[in-house]
């Protein structure tokens, strides 16, 4: 079979893929497929076809769902830990383009959130004393593996990505796109139990021969990758990540159901738009004309205009649309919104004018939260497999100890102006300690990160030492807790 045989599973997901993918990119990639996302109406030439889509209003729910989903993920910086800060590759250009871990971590988080699948590998090209470096693939680029069952781990076996680049042409400003296959293989060594790991690419090439066009497999190149002092890769350095975990089966993407229903949302919102277009101006109408004359063809109308017509009896009018049918259309357009919102388009949903008890907010919220978990878990969880190849690649001594984590607990409390008043006040009548105050500020994300109570109060002292308040309201911070501010004197109470 050729080197650009698609594996069963990418098959059965394809078409999934590119209606996401067109969906997260937004209204252009939508509206350029044309019918296939939006249907022609019986007998629509190609000229009111192009009117009736570019009417259509196509609201960017997928990727605003998925950018919010993103930052709540990344709200807080993640946590490395293990990575030496003098590594020749630091954290800031870790990505084959230079892209930094930070980056890197966003777009992991942004494939699996709306394709369900990502894969990042790391390489160092043909040049094997360069530094190595992580590339991220898309769902798409992932067209074939497989794996097997070695000393009783499921390792790849192979991989093959499909990349699209442009290189230069015949002169400094042409583009020539090309296609190329990285086929990484992992096969039996000469020593007995061991493994070789390569990386084969080739170039796809179409030839004529006679009237017909055949695809040929060129190879540009051929490489055993060896890490620094010699050593010799004993796996793929490939990992997927989805929402199953760190997997190679693909999986359902987290938003393709709000996807189903936001191309829904676009068929009625065309529907409704090509309805109000031929319905919203009145049309005049005359009726009971005796002459050509009293026809009125070309006749113009506005108050500098006058009509004579020669039967009494004849009446003219507005044929006006009432509006009713539509509604049905407008009705469908919020109900839709209403469904997007709830399979996890948060920025969509209409604040109610009611306060909403804390806990039903909370499960309102928990699936999201829970598929958020599970997602920004196999991306932590594959960027720490990466990083752990990329360090043992330069042999950083205790590469196996490097993580990589995202703070997980989405669970923030949202403080009010009048809840923070109340706050304040039963503060200042010692009703509520500073110890709970300071914790529900904290989860409320009003402190920045890594701030104790410690530094709080510190911070306080200092204030009141700038402003030359009296040191008696200044709250000091000892081994054995607080030390509570004096009470007033009560002389000057009297006073």
């Amino acid at each position: 079979m050729p080197i650009d045989t698609l594996h069963p599973d990418y098959q059965h997901h394809l078409d999934a893929w590119n209606k996401l993918r067109d969906v997260v990119q937004g209204e252009d990639a939508v509206k350029e497929k044309g019918a296939s996302y939006l249907p022609r109406l019986s007998d629509q030439s190609d000229t009111e076809y192009k009117s009736y889509r570019d009417r259509a209003m196509f609201f960017d729910t997928a990727s605003k769902t998925v950018e919010g989903l993103v930052g709540m993920v990344t709200r807080k910086p993640m946590s490395i830990e293990g990575y030496p800060e003098n590594a020749e590759v630091p954290l800031d250009s870790v990505g084959r383009e230079g892209e930094s871990l930070d980056g890197i971590a966003s777009q992991t988080l942004e494939e699996i959130l709306a394709m369900g699948r990502v894969g990042l590998y790391v390489d160092a090209g043909e040049n094997e004393n360069a530094a190595p470096y992580i590339s991220v693939y898309y769902a798409e680029s992932i067209i074939n593996w497989k794996t097997e069952l070695i000393e009783g781990r499921e390792l790849l076996t192979l991989v093959v990505l499909r990349e699209l680049v442009t290189e230069d042409g015949e002169d400094e400003y042409e583009h020539e796109p090309k296609e190329y296959y990285r086929v990484l293989r992992l096969s039996e060594g000469e020593a007995e139990g061991s493994r070789v790991y390569s990386v084969t690419l080739y170039e796809k090439v179409t030839v004529k021969s006679g009237n017909e066009f055949t695809d040929e497999f060129h190879e540009r190149s051929s490489v055993v990758p060896v890490k620094r002092g010699g050593r010799r890769f004993e796996e793929i350095p490939f990992t997927f990540a989805g929402t199953r975990g760190i997997v190679c089966e693909c999986a359902k993407s987290p938003i393709l159901d709000l996807v189903n229903v936001n191309l829904s949302h676009y068929r009625t919102s065309a529907d409704l738009e090509h309805g109000r277009h031929f319905t919203a101006l009145p049309t005049a109408y005359m009726t009971g004309v005796t002459s050509d004359r009293d026809k009125g063809t070309g006749r113009r109308i506005g108050s500098s205009s006058v009509w004579e017509l020669e039967n009494p009896q004849a009446k003219v009018g507005f044929l006006e649309f009432t509006g009713q049918g539509l509604g049905h259309l407008s009705t469908a357009l919020e109900q839709k919104e209403k469904i997007m919102a709830v399979l996890g388009a948060r920025l969509l949903e209409q604040q109610k004018a009611s306060q909403e008890a804390a806990e039903t907010v909370r499960l309102r919220h928990a699936g999201e939260r829970s598929v958020l978990s599970k997602v920004a878990g196999a991306a932590q969880d594959a960027l720490t497999t990466a990083m752990r190849w990329a360090a043992d690649w330069l042999n950083v001594t205790g590469a196996d100890a490097i993580t990589v984590s995202f703070d997980v607990d989405f669970d923030t409390l949202s403080l009010d102006p009048q809840m923070i008043d109340k706050l304040f006040a039963m503060l200042e009548s010692d009703r509520f300690s500073f110890e709970s105050f300071f914790a529900m500020f904290k989860q409320a994300n009003m402190y920045p990160e890594g701030w104790t109570m410690e530094n709080e109060l510190e911070a306080i002292a200092q204030n009141d030492q700038l402003l030359g308040r009296p040191s008696g309201e200044e709250i000091i911070v000892e081994e054995e807790g607080i030390i509570p501010k004096p009470e007033e004197d009560d002389a000057e109470d009297d006073a």
